[in-house]
């Protein structure tokens, strides 16, 4: 909130804007792109700087959600003024999503708008709309809370930072990832589910196009080979029903190449911390070894499903291998840059080294009963 009401002051005394009053003025928290018979769908989530009386602080933190349509971005939400005669501020945006129809087709068709206006903030979050039409997550984002937007965001950093299992990409690292010589992007995928907003799908890009998503294992075994695992949870079973939990409490990967028989083979060396935090076996731990093997299985699980899925279904390198071997050794691959992603990719040799440093093996091993 208070965010806003510094947006709200500083606009006023400066005269910003050209002097307009703030009423004069729609601040987009939030937009939503789609395309339909050839034409945009855009829709804007924006602040409603109304009140309708003074003291109506809940009524001035409302937002609202417009949907305009255009041939083009710019003329979509230039419907918008024609209609309220009030100028879109487009310096706060925080957050743009993109239909999934649109991002099949070509993302490009939307980036190079805000690539383009100066006006825009250029540190927004993107995500891809899974299933559902722009404007009903739109809607799904306004009515869950005051500021839906800042909710939303919040979850995504959560889901990133906490969980292991999305990503948060700003439009600049996207941007920059998909001009990058042998890298994909990704974007994370927002979806309604049972009413229920959720995001636990990575959307995977081949260059300008989504070719499909990443699920549940497969977002923590992406996130631990870009060394994005800052923390995460990890259970095995011991006995029967019973489960040892383990917290990583930092991850460190290191990637790196070398050639054999004129044949790239990547290496990842991951070095993880981790607690023992519950132990439900029946006769405790006895062997701190079967631990430290049991949590580099597991993580080698995650791995090597992202990486099976992104070589066989999607033909997709969103992890920067080739980006690797562009830097280390740019001759070969400028000799195979065209056919990287379908023929050398699918095929690439990765090894996979894991340390497990357990920091609290010298506490109580066995369950306390």
């Amino acid at each position: 909130m208070k965010k806003y009401i510094i947006l709200l002051i500083t606009l006023f005394l400066c005269g910003c804007q050209s002097n307009q009053e703030i009423n004069n003025l729609s601040i987009v928290n939030s937009m939503g792109i789609d395309i339909q018979d050839n034409k945009y769908v855009v829709s804007i989530q924006i602040l409603n700087t109304s009140k309708k009386e003074e003291n109506d602080q809940e009524n001035m933190e409302q937002s609202l959600v417009y949907t305009t349509y255009g041939n083009n971005i710019s003329e979509a939400l230039n419907n918008f003024f024609v209609k309220t005669s009030k100028k879109l501020y487009l310096g706060h945006l925080s957050l743009v999503l993109v239909s999934e129809n649109l991002a099949k087709d070509n993302i490009n068709y939307i980036t190079d708008y805000f690539l383009r206006n100066s006006d825009v903030s250029k540190n927004f979050t993107m995500l891809v709309s899974k299933d559902n039409k722009i404007e009903d997550t739109l809607k799904k984002l306004e009515s869950n809370t005051t500021y839906p937007t800042g909710n939303i965001l919040g979850s995504v950093e959560v889901s990133s930072n906490v969980q292991g299992d999305s990503v948060n990409i700003k439009f600049t690292k996207f941007m920059s990832d998909l001009n990058t010589h042998g890298k994909n992007p990704v974007l994370s995928a927002i979806s309604i589910n049972e009413d229920n907003l959720s995001i636990n799908h990575i959307a995977v890009f081949k260059n300008e196009k989504l070719v499909g998503y990443l699920n549940d294992d497969e977002n923590i075994g992406y996130n631990f080979i870009i060394d994005n695992i800052k923390n995460a949870n990890i259970n095995y079973k011991c006995d029967g029903n019973s489960y040892i939990g383990i917290n990583i409490t930092n991850s460190k990967t290191t990637m790196s190449n070398k050639f054999e028989n004129n044949k790239p083979i990547i290496y990842l060396d991951i070095d993880v911390d981790a607690l023992i935090t519950e132990v439900n076996c029946k006769d405790g731990i006895n062997d701190l070894d079967k631990v430290r093997t049991e949590v580099k299985n597991e993580i080698n699980k995650y791995i090597e499903k992202v990486i099976s899925v992104t070589k066989e279904d999607f033909k997709s390198d969103i992890f920067g291998f080739g980006r690797l071997l562009y830097q280390n050794n740019y001759s070969y691959f400028k000799a195979i840059e065209n056919n990287w992603n379908n023929k050398i990719y699918p095929s690439l040799e990765i090894e996979t080294n894991i340390n497990i440093k357990l920091n609290n093996e010298g506490s109580i091993l066995k369950t306390v009963r």
